[in-house]
Protein backbone atom coordinates (compact mmCIF):
# COMPACT_ATOMS: atom_id res chain seq x y z
CA UNK A 1 0.00 0.00 0.00
CA UNK A 2 2.88 2.37 0.75
CA UNK A 3 4.37 1.69 -2.68
CA UNK A 4 1.04 2.23 -4.44
CA UNK A 5 0.42 5.42 -2.45
CA UNK A 6 3.90 6.66 -3.36
CA UNK A 7 3.42 5.80 -7.04
CA UNK A 8 0.13 7.68 -7.18
CA UNK A 9 0.96 10.66 -4.95
CA UNK A 10 4.66 11.03 -5.67
CA UNK A 11 5.54 10.97 -1.97
CA UNK A 12 5.69 8.55 0.93
CA UNK A 13 2.50 8.74 3.03
CA UNK A 14 4.45 9.25 6.27
CA UNK A 15 7.45 11.29 5.12
CA UNK A 16 8.62 13.92 7.58
CA UNK A 17 11.66 16.19 7.94
CA UNK A 18 13.89 13.54 9.53
CA UNK A 19 14.22 9.78 9.67
CA UNK A 20 13.20 9.86 13.33
CA UNK A 21 10.07 11.91 12.60
CA UNK A 22 9.18 9.61 9.70
CA UNK A 23 9.56 6.50 11.85
CA UNK A 24 7.50 8.15 14.58
CA UNK A 25 4.74 9.05 12.10
CA UNK A 26 4.59 5.45 10.86
CA UNK A 27 3.81 4.15 14.35
CA UNK A 28 1.72 7.04 15.70
CA UNK A 29 -0.28 8.62 12.86
CA UNK A 30 -2.79 7.70 10.20
CA UNK A 31 -1.66 8.28 6.62
CA UNK A 32 -3.00 11.41 4.97
CA UNK A 33 -5.89 10.82 2.60
CA UNK A 34 -4.35 10.44 -0.85
CA UNK A 35 -7.05 12.74 -2.26
CA UNK A 36 -5.34 15.63 -0.47
CA UNK A 37 -2.51 15.18 -2.99
CA UNK A 38 -4.46 13.57 -5.83
CA UNK A 39 -8.06 14.82 -5.81
CA UNK A 40 -8.67 12.76 -8.94
CA UNK A 41 -8.04 9.47 -7.09
CA UNK A 42 -11.19 7.31 -7.22
CA UNK A 43 -13.04 7.01 -3.90
CA UNK A 44 -12.74 3.19 -3.84
CA UNK A 45 -8.98 3.30 -4.34
CA UNK A 46 -8.54 6.05 -1.74
CA UNK A 47 -10.54 3.96 0.73
CA UNK A 48 -8.47 0.85 0.01
CA UNK A 49 -5.24 2.76 0.62
CA UNK A 50 -6.65 4.23 3.80
CA UNK A 51 -7.70 0.77 4.99
CA UNK A 52 -4.33 -0.78 4.18
CA UNK A 53 -2.40 1.98 5.94
CA UNK A 54 -4.49 2.07 9.12
CA UNK A 55 -2.55 2.59 12.31
CA UNK A 56 -4.64 -0.11 13.98
CA UNK A 57 -3.51 -3.33 12.30
CA UNK A 58 -6.77 -5.07 13.23
CA UNK A 59 -8.62 -2.69 10.90
CA UNK A 60 -6.41 -3.46 7.87
CA UNK A 61 -7.35 -6.04 5.20
CA UNK A 62 -6.47 -9.47 6.53
CA UNK A 63 -4.78 -10.95 3.46
CA UNK A 64 -3.17 -10.03 0.18
CA UNK A 65 -6.07 -11.86 -1.47
CA UNK A 66 -8.46 -9.37 0.15
CA UNK A 67 -6.45 -6.47 -1.25
CA UNK A 68 -6.23 -8.12 -4.67
CA UNK A 69 -9.99 -8.66 -4.80
CA UNK A 70 -10.63 -5.02 -3.95
CA UNK A 71 -8.12 -3.83 -6.55
CA UNK A 72 -9.73 -6.06 -9.18
CA UNK A 73 -13.17 -4.66 -8.31
CA UNK A 74 -11.84 -1.12 -8.70
CA UNK A 75 -10.27 -1.94 -12.06
CA UNK A 76 -13.60 -3.10 -13.53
Amino acid sequence: AVTLYEALAGTHPFIRASVFETANAIVTREAADIRELRPDCPEDLAQLLSDCLRLDATRRPLTADDVTARLEAIAC
